[in-house]
């Protein structure tokens, strides 16, 4: 009875700090939607990590801020809209890392650009702030 006790006080930690981690993911992604509407630059590439991966289809990776920066340029140029959901989260044990994979909604009117697709971070903490490590994404094509 008492090892059964044990091990419900041990899940139950485990569920706890995976559901902070859960809620501190929830607030990354609302701030994420936050900085893109308010077309807030430097709180944009604050998510980012300064060695971030941007894989855009078709082309090769890049290390970076350029990308990053030249993609939120187009959308406040434009006057574009970006919002992410997310779909699916995976953390790991010790809460340090998490992947995000969840829908990028784009819209640019002044370029017809109305489109969705999947976006996947991989996040991290650094100095106890999430940050993109790598961010990935394609666009679905219409049927």
């Amino acid at each position: 009875m008492r090892v059964l006790f044990i091990m419900a006080l041990l899940i139950s930690g485990v569920v706890t700090a995976q559901t902070k981690v859960e809620k501190e993911l929830v607030a990354f992604n609302d701030r994420f939607n936050e900085v893109v509407a308010n077309k807030d630059m430097k709180g944009f590439l604050d998510l980012y990590s300064k060695k971030v991966w941007w894989i855009a289809p078709a082309t090769p990776p890049v290390v970076g801020h350029g990308e990053p920066t030249q993609t939120f340029q187009f959308i406040i140029a434009n006057q574009g809209e970006l919002t992410h959901t997310i779909d699916k989260l995976s953390i790991s044990q010790d809460g340090t890392q998490a992947v995000m994979i969840g829908t990028a909604i784009v819209k640019v009117d002044k370029v017809g650009l109305d489109t969705d697709g999947t976006y996947l971070f991989v996040l991290e903490k650094e100095n106890g702030a999430w940050k993109i490590q790598t961010d990935m994404w394609h666009q679905h094509t219409k049927k």
